[in-house]
């Protein structure tokens, strides 16, 4: 019994720290907001237009009203900034996430950038993780019974075929991203 009423109010707790994080703005944000400001920072961090929705919900709680226009007006700056193919490039050989948050009379050199970003990043981490499972496992065949080591020796070579083609793809990557940064 004990038990089961810890766990409810361990529940309880987490769910109402999950929930307390999902509100954006506290009552003293919304009081003292500068909607423009806000909607600049939040354009800048690559947020979709729709993210006031986030803002609108924290300050209903406390009866306090969003100034939408002067966010939109502010998002639309921050947006634009964000929005350039140079910021693409760099979150794409991050891996960052992109929300698809662009308009659509400016998102074309965003995206491009990104995906040939993303394209280098993600062959870097499919290659870096291969060369990392073939350490492993030379490391560990040592380990092995001696009836268990052919086939370990097999799967150790299927793994540096892939990391053959995983090197492959990341040089037509990183090609494919040196031609786009040489035509610019």
């Amino acid at each position: 019994m004990r038990i089961g009423l810890f766990c409810s109010m361990a529940g309880l707790a987490l769910a109402m720290l999950v929930l307390s994080h999902c509100a954006t703005l506290n009552e003293q944000d919304c009081q003292a907001a500068d909607w423009q400001a806000l909607g600049e920072s939040d354009g800048v961090a690559g947020r979709k237009r729709s993210y006031i929705a986030f803002h609108e919900r924290a300050c209903a709680s406390f009866a306090i009203p969003v100034d939408a226009s002067a966010w939109r007006q502010g998002w639309r700056t921050g947006i634009d900034r964000f929005c350039t193919a140079s910021n693409g490039l760099a979150l794409g050989l991050r891996g960052a996430y992109y929300e698809r948050s662009c308009p659509d009379a400016i998102k074309a050199p965003f995206e491009t950038a990104y995906r040939l970003g993303y394209d280098v990043y993600s062959a870097r981490t499919d290659y870096d993780n291969l060369r990392f499972e073939i350490s492993e496992a030379r490391f560990n065949l040592q380990r092995l019974a001696p009836e268990q080591r052919p086939q370990a020796e097999a799967d150790i070579l299927a793994r540096e075929n892939a990391l053959f083609d995983a090197r492959l793809d990341l040089d037509n990557a990183r090609l494919r991203l040196k031609r786009y940064l040489e035509a610019q």
